[in-house]
């Protein structure tokens, strides 16, 4: 089976009973949480992925980590994983459940990258075209990347806007090559 329709079938069997139990904020809240662990605790996509890992181990390690931190549904649904060995599916889950989750509530998922940290005007006033511009609600990530030397690189959805230094110089550079051809 393809792995990424086990994990679009998991993604999507929870956010439809999230609906069904009217719950679609707090299993977001939970979901977030096991995306955080997952960008933040390298060990712990690590003992999942594990074949040699026992089931019962990697039971104990969602208990500890997850009991009374997420909703019960949510608690369920990581040890059915488990049950059913596909835990190495867990982080696709967690990124197709969100997508799912964003498409329903008309959130474009962009990223901004830039050299230095933004200041919160400059914050706010992204957000704001992004608004206006795609006439969606936004859902922002922050990275920040020395090497682009000034300007940013926004990603809203599949579309990119590249106004770095960086990028400025590249697209210089292509064009001589072009020139000296």
């Amino acid at each position: 089976m393809n792995y990424s329709k086990v994990a679009v079938r998991y993604a999507k069997s929870l956010f439809l009973l999230s609906q069904e139990k009217n719950l679609q904020e707090i299993i977001k809240s939970d979901i977030d949480l096991i995306e955080n662990i997952f960008k933040t605790v390298p060990e712990f996509k690590a003992i999942l992925s594990n074949p040699i890992a026992k089931t019962s181990v990697k039971k104990t390690i969602i208990k500890n980590i997850f009991d009374k931190k997420v909703n019960q549904i949510t608690f369920n649904f990581l040890n059915l994983i488990i049950d059913n060995k596909r835990e190495e599916h867990l982080e696709s889950i967690v990124r197709d459940y969100l997508d799912i989750y964003r498409k329903s509530k008309g959130i474009k998922k962009s990223v901004i990258t830039s050299a230095k940290q933004l200041d919160k005007k400059t914050h706010e006033h992204i957000i704001a075209f992004i608004k206006s511009h795609f006439k969606t609600e936004v859902e922002i990530e922050e990275i920040t990347d020395s090497n682009l030397i000034g300007g940013i690189i926004l990603k809203v959805g599949d579309q990119q806007y590249d106004m770095s230094i960086a990028g400025k110089l590249q697209k210089i550079e292509r064009e001589f090559k072009q020139i000296s051809k």
